[in-house]
């Protein structure tokens, strides 16, 4: 017996293709259970939906793969940007320091 969810209702015994179709659902890792605010979320109600809503479900995984994806690189890249900026500015601050004779700008404010 399977763990079908606390919200899984069961057909009718005889009504073969509903239990098909809780059969398929289940292979493809769909059960009937939620966190209690809603229910668990649309299911196809006949065996006929159930290959179009498998197929939707494909999709929008994918599409949100893509988007955290995207959401990675992006944050990735301005990381890097953040690091290159704090290096240039570490460098041009290590250049100022460098041409910048402290003991002549020291004793130039002290004689002001």
């Amino acid at each position: 017996m399977a763990n079908m969810g606390k919200d899984f209702k069961a057909p009718r015994q005889a009504d073969v293709k509903q239990w098909q179709k809780v059969e398929q659902l289940y292979n493809n890792g769909y059960i009937f259970s939620s966190c209690g605010c809603g229910g668990s979320g649309d299911r196809p109600a006949t065996l006929q939906e159930v290959q179009p809503f498998l197929a939707e479900q494909k999709r929008l995984k994918a599409e949100w793969i893509r988007q955290a994806v995207i959401q990675k690189r992006a944050v990735e890249l301005s990381e890097k940007r953040t690091q290159r900026a704090r290096l240039l500015h570490k460098k041009r601050l290590a250049s100022v320091k460098r041409t910048v004779n402290w003991d002549e700008v020291i004793h130039a404010k002290a004689g002001n």
